[in-house]
């Protein structure tokens, strides 16, 4: 699975435990959340740019908004313990540490919730039930499975207002081609 809930669990303890016994640790966790928060935020509602994949588009992209973020990603890796693992699976702690970004910043504001809008959709795409989709949902994972049903709906028929837009768009200008290269050959 993309994700693994123990290692979730074991890194909130981590960093609970940082912060309770460090608590200028707190204040600089608590502002890099904040920071990160802001760009996810800014990202998703008003730049409307759908959640990263890549975890090297992720850092690059999170580290050029704020540049107080440098860094930031690495020191999240780094508690990964990635010097022990393989290239393969250092790669793929690059890609929970970035969906434990996206966590976190919905933990901070509920409305950073386009990984979990991915993850649905995936899995409604794969053919997961309801019941399993609700399950992610309520492990905070994905929303719920009425949520995928809206927006499945909603992409539907924008798919099909703009294939009529570009449709009635497009048409119009082949007929002015067609017209155009029939009075050329007249």
């Amino acid at each position: 699975m993309f994700f693994s809930k123990h290692l979730f669990i074991l890194f909130i303890c981590f960093i609970i435990s940082l912060l309770l016994e460090n608590p200028p640790f707190a204040e600089f966790f608590d502002d890099k959340i904040k920071r990160l928060t802001s760009v996810l935020y800014t990202l998703q509602h008003q730049e409307k740019q759908k959640p990263f994949t890549n975890s090297e588009e992720f850092i690059k992209i999170i580290e050029t908004r704020d540049p107080e973020l440098r860094g930031f990603f690495d020191i999240l890796y780094k508690s990964t313990n990635p010097i022990a693992k393989n290239k393969f699976t250092q790669q793929h702690l690059r890609t929970k540490v970035m969906f434990i970004c996206y966590q976190m910043a919905a933990l901070h504001n509920k409305q950073i919730s386009g990984i979990k809008a991915s993850i649905r959709l995936f899995m409604s795409g794969c053919g997961t039930s309801a019941n399993g989709i609700d399950s992610l949902a309520g492990m905070g994972l994905s929303s719920t499975y009425q949520t995928v049903f809206n927006r499945t709906k909603e992409i539907l028929n924008n798919h099909n207002s703009s294939v009529e837009a570009y449709i009635n768009k497009n048409v119009c200008y082949f007929y002015f081609y067609l017209f155009k290269l029939f009075a050329c050959i007249i």
